[in-house]
């Protein structure tokens, strides 16, 4: 079905380039400031055969994030959002295409993807592009939690921000270590009850943030007060 893959169909791929984008390997790409901006088509057939559904995932990554995380073994991303949701009806969008489609027709879907990249998406990502608008995307909870909570602290301490990414990674760490604003409760009404107390545990995506705040602190020498993490780094010890 070569005319429904859109990553390797030719007219597509001639479209985006319009705009900036080139493809590198199953994504399409635009260098833009301090970023790259990335556009994955995923698809799915909803069971009809020959049939491609195609949505747009569009995401903000890096370099500088990117490289400094690498040194010290961390994954990181920025942020991303489904094009529908950058767009007027801010909802899930997407394309139809079947292999018996008129020629027409496709030109007219895949004109109006390079109408929604370039009208909404790239707005949006390009609003994004730099490190300082990233952080500031997140203190205003401009992406909800689509965004790399790893790549924020890093941000931070790329702009020379040290105390601030300390405070982004004790703020995190507080909000998912929610024992005594939940489970403490539960265990006092438990005591009511007579039922046994369960042993303190900390959830993963704790452990998971932890684990990555220890590796930022310990691969770069902060100026700034970390006790608080420490302290919490030799609890799970």
């Amino acid at each position: 079905m070569p005319k429904i893959n859109l990553t390797t169909e030719p007219r597509f791929k001639g479209l985006l380039k319009d705009i900036g984008f080139r493809k590198r390997e199953g994504q399409f790409v635009r260098n833009y400031r301090e970023s790259v901006q990335e556009l994955d088509f995923g698809y799915g057939s909803k069971n009809e055969k020959h049939v491609r559904y195609y949505d747009c995932l569009c995401a903000v990554k890096f370099p500088q994030i990117d490289d400094f995380a690498s040194n010290l073994d961390i994954f990181t991303y920025g942020c991303y959002g489904q094009i529908g949701y950058m767009m007027p009806q801010h909802t899930f969008v997407e394309w139809r295409l079947a292999e018996d489609d008129t020629d027409e027709y496709y030109r007219e879907m895949i004109l109006d993807i390079q109408h929604a990249v370039k009208e909404y998406a790239m707005p949006y990502l390009s609003r994004y592009s730099t490190l300082q608008e990233f952080v500031w995307g997140v203190e205003k909870k401009e992406f909800n939690n689509s965004f790399d909570p790893q790549a924020v602290p890093i941000a931070y301490y790329l702009l020379g921000e040290e105390e601030r990414a300390i405070k982004y990674m004790l703020n995190r760490l507080r909000r998912l270590d929610n024992y005594e604003n939940s489970n403490c409760d539960m265990a006092f009404v438990n005591s009511i009850y007579g039922v046994p107390p369960i042993a303190e545990t900390k959830s993963s995506g704790y452990i998971d943030y932890l684990n990555f705040a220890e590796k930022l602190i310990n691969g770069v020498s902060f100026k700034v007060n970390c006790d608080e993490i420490i302290t919490r780094i030799k609890e799970i010890s």
